[in-house]
């Protein structure tokens, strides 16, 4: 299990309580067409620090007897093919299906994408 401050053994992305940060999708879920984004719109600085950016969905679904659900989110379905996995230990207390949250996007041991810091949207 990883910890805060441990880097990642393939040397991508950062690690932060366990799961893995804002890196690029693995070369299996790039999206078709070539991106003109820059690093800039996927990532804000926060004076000496870099976070990365938040993200704006929908609960779609959610397990609580299993501990996870599911976020619509259009523009992350766009590059990853597939709604955002969000484990309940990251839900605000409250969460029902439906309401927009706002996540920052992370990356599981298997480069599947999930939803880290979630908080209700204003």
């Amino acid at each position: 299990l990883a910890r805060a401050g441990d880097v990642p053994r393939d040397g991508r992305g950062s690690v932060f309580g366990g799961r893995r940060l804002e890196r690029p999708p693995p070369a299996s879920l790039e999206p078709t067409e070539v991106s003109t984004a820059s690093t800039a719109e996927d990532v804000q600085g926060e004076g000496d620090r870099v976070v990365p950016a938040r993200r704006i969905g929908r609960l779609k679904m959610m397990r609580e007897t299993f501990g996870w659900g599911f976020i619509e989110c259009a523009e992350t379905f766009q590059t990853y093919q597939r709604d955002i996995y969000v484990p309940s230990d990251v839900m605000p207390a409250g969460t029902r299906v439906g309401d927009e949250l706002v996540f920052t996007l992370g990356f599981n041991d298997e480069g599947q994408p999930l939803a880290t810091f979630v908080s209700f949207s204003l």
